[in-house]
Order: structure tokens, then C-alpha cells, then sequence
């Protein structure tokens, strides 16, 4: 059996501008501010399973911090070097409840739904799991550079950008409590390094401009329920820590398609 594989393509492009994007001066020195927010938080958390879906990053997420195991889950169905899975964000394939932390690094932006990509993030956490989200602020300089360069299709600037408050309210509906909001980047979006390090004392005095991106870290509450007894049987198919759910979820592991 054939998977269709067209939409995660798209998803594919789409991430590899940001990639693309983010090796740029004004982009690394982005990823910099972003990198030491994801390293401060990551730090304190624990478990078994760490999960990021398509960094645009150039980030190493292995052994940043106290869970066990850490996957990289790429879009599109071509091979990616740092991709130990390939699937789509809308339709993950990943066991319910076997993820204690999972990233999504502007992953909503690149969604064309991004309700379903935290449903998904939902049903793969497990019941108090830590979330990470990144987006672009559209109440900035950058959201307002948006509404002028959109039409020409470059990153970041040609997908939408979600406040931090319309995604809480989203969070808050599929029961998260949001425990961290953080804001960073107050430089506006110039593309020119040595403008952009003279502004870097702008970073230093908190200057009472909006950011450009933001970071949540928000927890899965905890579901009270009876225990029962289970029925245990094999399920084949499995990586050995149990991530990977044996299924073609939108998916393709290696490159490889299920027929």
C-alpha cells in the first residue's frame, strides 16, 4: 500500500526555507536567544522520551538534558540525514501516551492545521508531560514586516504567525497548563550582522518593544482513573524504547514506504 506522501512534501519545502532561513545572520543570531531557552528548560525536566518534530535549527538535542532518550521526527518523505523518523505532524506516528516531552520549534506556522498538530501533541504526551512550542510573534516589528513581504514566499515571513495568547487559549482547551512564557529577540528584522550586533544592546536593557518570537512550556494535566489489570500482548514492529507505533500514520521511517 501506497503512502501519500504529497502533503508532508509541502511541509518538507516549507521547512527547509526556515532551515535555510535560520543560517542567515539575522537567523542564527535568532537561534541563539532560542537555543539558550530551549537549553535552560530542557535542563530541569526529566524523563523517558524526548520528541522534536522538524527543528529548523542547527541543534544537537542529544544528551541536553535528564530524559533518557531523545528522536527527531522530520517532514516529507525524503531522507534526512538527523532524522530518526519521517512522518506528518498532523498525524504522528507515535504510540498514545509514550512521549514525555515534546518540541515544536515553529512548527505551527508551517501547519495548515495547527489545531490538529496539538491534538496530535495531546494524544502523544503522556498524562502530566512537558510541551515546547516557538512561534513568531505577530504583534511585533517582525508580524508587521510580515503583512509587507508575505507575497514574495520567503521564510519565515510567508506563513502565518499565532500570538502567544490565541495559542494558551488553544492549550488550554486540550488541557494544558501553561507553566513558562517567554519572550525574546527585542532586534527588529535586519538581515545585516554587523547592524544587528550594534543592536545587541537592545537585548541587554529589555527595551519595551515587542519580541520577535516566544516560547511555551506547558504540562498535560494529570487524568485520575480506576487502574485495572491489564491484558499484555506482543506488538510487533516497535523501536526498542516503544515510540514508534506500527502503523503508516502519514509515515515513512528511513525513506522507506510500506507496500
Amino acid at each position: 500500500m501506497k503512502v501519500d506522501t504529497t502533503g508532508t512534501d509541502l511541509h518538507y519545502t516549507s521547512g527547509r526555507r526556515l532551515c535555510d532561513w535560520y543560517r542567515q545572520p539575522l537567523g542564527q543570531l535568532l537561534a541563539q536567544c532560542e537555543h539558550q531557552a530551549l537549553d535552560d528548560v530542557i535542563g530541569e525536566l526529566f524523563g523517558y522520551q524526548q520528541l522534536t518534530i522538524a527543528s529548523p535549527w542547527d541543534y544537537d538535542y542529544r544528551n541536553k538534558g535528564r530524559i533518557q532518550y531523545q528522536y527527531h521526527l522530520g517532514l516529507g518523505s525524503m531522507r534526512v540525514r538527523d532524522m530518526d523518523i519521517v512522518g506528518a505532524a498532523e498525524a504522528l506516528p507515535i504510540m498514545t501516551d509514550s512521549v514525555d516531552l515534546l518540541v515544536l520549534p515553529h512548527l505551527l506556522e508551517r501547519s495548515d492545521d495547527p489545531h490538529q498538530v496539538l491534538r496530535e501533541a495531546n494524544r502523544c504526551l503522556v498524562s502530566g508531560g512537558h510541551l515546547i512550542i516557538f512561534g513568531f510573534n505577530p504583534f511585533s516589528l517582525w508580524g508587521g514586516w510580515r503583512k509587507l513581504v508575505s507575497w514574495r514566499g520567503l521564510a519565515p515571513w510567508n506563513k502565518r504567525f499565532y500570538s502567544v495568547f490565541r495559542v494558551k487559549d488553544w492549550l488550554s482547551l486540550l488541557g494544558f497548563d501553561v507553566l513558562q512564557e517567554q519572550r525574546m529577540f527585542y532586534r527588529p528584522p535586519i538581515n545585516h550582522e554587523p547592524i544587528m550586533r550594534y543592536l545587541g544592546v537592545m537585548e541587554k536593557i529589555a527595551w519595551p518593544l515587542p519580541t520577535a518570537t516566544y516560547m511555551l512550556l506547558a504540562q498535560k494535566r494529570d487524568i485520575s482513573f480506576t487502574p485495572i489489570k491489564p491484558t499484555w500482548a506482543r506488538v510487533p514492529g516497535m523501536l526498542p524504547t516503544g515510540l514508534v507505533e506500527p502503523s503508516t500514520r502519514g509515515m515513512q521511517r528511513k525513506g522507506i514506504v510500506d507496500e
